[in-house]
């Protein structure tokens, strides 16, 4: 795989006359956890649909895993994992069925299905709501379910859109614990959109944005450290 997985280059996109993106340029080491900081409305959801293959490039270079994502969406989207903001697990379905059906539209069947299913059980934790229907499952179940379908064809690249969006603070941590083995253990390249900055801390590089524009990329310890020195006072 090359050294960098995902690479943009001079990347514009607008709705309309509202600009969403301005000429961001980045690029992504392999095995990274990489998190898109910024507030609402700083082009981060843009730039994660555009990751996800769900809106078409409209000006600048996108590639993934050395596909071009504006030729050769196909090849792309067998390279990605996505765990969406919004729910998109059956929940009329039970765990098992879901990762199932995931699977199979991943090409696997059979024996090989079966297995993949009882090995993502495992990993995640949720084997013993095997035959649980989703519906029954806590936020933070529902969450590890969603994660474990991102992973069932073992994806060179995972996206998180705001992933831990409404739970708690245990769940939230058991879901970052999650995500850091799965980077950890399996070279997993992740990128995560978030605004919460105790989640970017996790990360290893810091793209910050503003108004469709890079403010700052970055280590988050080089990030913290531009800052040495400012404070902030608050009078009661």
């Amino acid at each position: 795989m090359s050294t960098s997985p995902v690479t943009a280059l001079n990347l514009c996109y607008s709705y309309g006359n509202q600009t969403a993106l301005n000429d961001v340029s980045f690029s992504v080491p392999a095995g990274t956890l990489f998190g898109l900081l910024g507030p609402n409305g700083s082009g981060k959801t843009t730039l994660f649909r555009l990751l996800a293959t769900l809106i078409p490039v409209q000006s600048g270079q996108l590639t993934v895993c050395g596909f071009d994502v504006t030729t050769e969406q196909s090849s792309v989207r067998r390279q990605l994992g996505v765990t969406f903001q919004s729910p998109a697990v059956d929940v009329r379905l039970t765990v098992a069925e879901n990762l199932k059906c995931h699977g199979s539209i991943y090409g696997l069947s059979g024996t090989t299905l079966s297995t993949r299913v009882s090995e993502i059980l495992e990993q995640f934790g949720i084997a013993d709501r095997r035959k649980s229907m989703v519906s029954t499952l806590s936020g933070g179940l529902k969450r590890r379910v969603e994660l474990a379908k991102g992973m069932m064809h073992n994806p060179q690249v995972l996206l998180l859109d705001e992933p831990t969006s409404g739970l708690d603070p245990r769940a939230r941590q058991e879901f970052w614990e999650l995500v850091t083995i799965q980077q950890k253990s399996q070279g997993t390249t992740i990128i995560v959109a978030t605004h919460l900055m105790p989640e970017a801390e996790l990360c290893d590089r810091v793209l910050l944005l503003d108004r469709g524009q890079t403010v700052v990329e970055g280590t988050p310890s080089e990030l913290q450290s531009r800052l040495d020195g400012d404070r902030l006072s608050l009078r009661l």
